[in-house]
């Protein structure tokens, strides 16, 4: 048995790219992943299960500045 939809329109936008909505759900849950962390890169990357320099070069990537 096959679906066609998997009931979530707001990923399917024009134009969006499956590396776009990589991206997005990256930003995302470094972000909220930072947040729980009190901003702590090094206890952020841990939970992450990388590296900090890995977490630094993703942060820069993706547009993420908090310092």
């Amino acid at each position: 048995h096959q679906s066609g939809s998997t009931g979530s329109s707001s990923v399917s936008k024009a134009g969006h790219s499956l590396k776009d909505a990589v991206r997005d759900f990256e930003r995302k849950f470094i972000e909220q992943t930072l947040s729980k962390h009190e901003f702590s890169k090094e206890a952020t990357a841990k939970a992450l299960g990388v590296s900090l320099s890995s977490l630094y070069r993703k942060m820069e990537e993706l547009g993420i500045n908090h310092r």
